[in-house]
């Protein structure tokens, strides 16, 4: 039973949050992924490639690549072509 007590409020912090980013998102014409990588980017400058955020976040690999796309054209990120890394 406790582990449906933490999937519970696992879901409604999610759903928080969403409803949180909205107002942001909308201020900056944004889609709320935009918005998600954009505050994983910022908060977590460990993480430099899109593959971290696939891997980390969770967001799927097309997405990641659409969203980052659209976000280099408004100028909110910059990309760079980067060595292969191990």
């Amino acid at each position: 039973m406790k582990s449906l007590f933490n999937i519970g409020i696992l879901y409604k912090s999610m759903r928080l949050y969403n409803e949180m980013m909205k107002p942001l998102a909308k201020k900056y014409d944004c889609s709320s992924t935009m918005i998600d990588m954009l505050l994983f980017l910022g908060n977590n400058p460990e993480y430099k490639f899109a593959k971290d955020i696939v891997e980390v976040r969770g967001i799927k690999a097309n997405l990641v690549s659409m969203n980052l796309e659209k976000l280099v054209d408004r100028g909110f990120v910059r990309v760079f072509a980067s060595r292969k890394r191990n």
